[in-house]
């Protein structure tokens, strides 16, 4: 019984709901004809996911010259240990730990939900044109390298942390559909929430001439001493994101900073949830070597994510978003809102939903704008720490 509640707690992560099976995206060739508010993807020259196999790019043309880029999380890894433990069905079936999704999957066509849901009046992007990249490389889409290690089984493989060439190549095929864009979004989700800061200004490169633009991240927040070591060591990601990283090891107020000086104009937008059930047990990984909510991660995340809000609160245009909605009875909360309709549109503790706080953000007539902060009360003791309970990791 436990292992079917976690097969099917897994899908329901990717899947969501039994209405995503009816939005499978089409194939799309080059020279195609394409219909409004249609799901494509297309295979791109060049690209592959971490274990050297196809990799596709998903766009939609909506009904307006808006454009939002979004990039998928999917895990990370940073080592031999977790780059040998992909994350699959039958790791969740065996109950094995699972760090990063290896390949694209049949359910990668199932994501297109919330924040990328097609007719639905209540989503504010929904006639939005969308480039969706997803994420097969366990780099937050920065890599640029291949990495050698060997399988549980004992064989040698090759994990491709191809992330930017990924990004690059899904971008130089996509973009010249939507060559024009009056309000750009680059958003993304968990992995895809650090690439969206970590690669905000790339992307904006590929539209010169849009002058309003908002950068997304949802559920962004690892804190590390170690970050410099993988961005340059395990995944030799670009200098400057490295070279940009201050002592005190929260990585995300270093790359908002660092983009916040590329994209002085941009609207910058953070959502996170109080005590993330899977950033914390990511961090405590990273740096304590135990996947599990031992060493008071949940505490330990909690007084991080109150430290980076601390510096990026003195940001022009950056905004955030704090929520509890969703606590368990295990005082954990759920990890990314935006793809998941049961918190991306309801009204949580705080007052506003998700939903309304970006469409206030990115959707008023006006043009993009602060949309001011939303769950402050969670975060405004920075000096006075929230603990938690440590559940059991079952």
């Amino acid at each position: 019984m436990k292992v079917l509640v976690k097969l099917l707690r897994f899908l329901s992560y990717q899947l969501v709901s039994l209405e995503t099976w009816l939005r499978k995206a089409k194939e799309w060739k080059k020279g195609d004809p394409t219909k409004p508010m249609t799901w494509y993807k297309t295979q791109v020259d060049g690209a592959k996911s971490s274990d050297g196999s196809q990799f596709c790019v998903y766009f939609r043309k909506g009904e307006s010259k808006n454009l939002m880029v979004y990039l998928c999380g999917g895990g990370a890894a940073w080592s031999q240990y977790t780059a040998a433990r992909p994350m699959t069905l039958e790791t969740v079936i065996k109950q094995e730990e699972g760090f990063y999704f290896p390949n694209l999957n049949f359910y990668t066509d199932y994501m297109l939900n919330g924040i990328l849901e097609n007719s639905n009046s209540k989503n504010p992007f929904d006639s939005w044109n969308v480039i969706y990249i997803p994420y097969t490389t366990g780099d937050m889409h920065v890599g640029n390298r291949e990495f050698t290690y060997e399988a549980l089984d004992g064989s040698k493989k090759t994990l491709y942390h191809n992330g930017f060439a990924n990004v690059k190549l899904s971008l130089e095929l996509a973009a010249p559909m939507f060559p024009e864009a009056d309000r750009l979004l680059i958003a993304g989700e968990s992995a895809g929430a650090f690439g969206s800061v970590a690669l905000g200004d790339f992307i904006a490169s590929y539209w010169p001439k849009t002058t309003q633009v908002a950068v997304y991240a949802d559920a962004a927040q690892v804190w590390s001493k170690k970050w410099v070591e993988v961005l340059r060591d395990a995944w030799n990601a670009e200098e400057s994101l490295w070279n940009c990283l201050s002592e005190d090891g929260e990585l995300i107020a270093d790359w908002f900073e660092r983009l916040s000086k590329r994209l002085p104009n941009a609207v910058l937008l953070h959502s996170n949830s109080i005590f993330d059930e899977v950033l914390s047990k990511f961090q405590n990984k990273l740096n304590n070597d135990t996947y599990s909510f031992e060493n008071n991660a949940l505490s330990s995340f909690n007084s991080h994510l109150k430290d980076a809000e601390q510096r990026l609160t003195r940001l022009k245009n950056y905004s955030r978003f704090v929520t509890a909605i969703g606590k368990t009875d295990k005082e954990t909360t759920p990890h990314t809102d935006c793809r998941y309709p049961e918190r991306f549109y309801p009204k949580g503790p705080e007052g506003a939903s998700l939903a309304e706080w970006l469409a206030k953000a990115c959707c008023q007539p006006e043009g993009m704008k602060n949309p001011g902060n939303v769950g402050d009360e969670h975060i405004k003791a920075l000096f006075e720490p929230q603990t938690a309970p440590n559940p059991v990791n079952k």
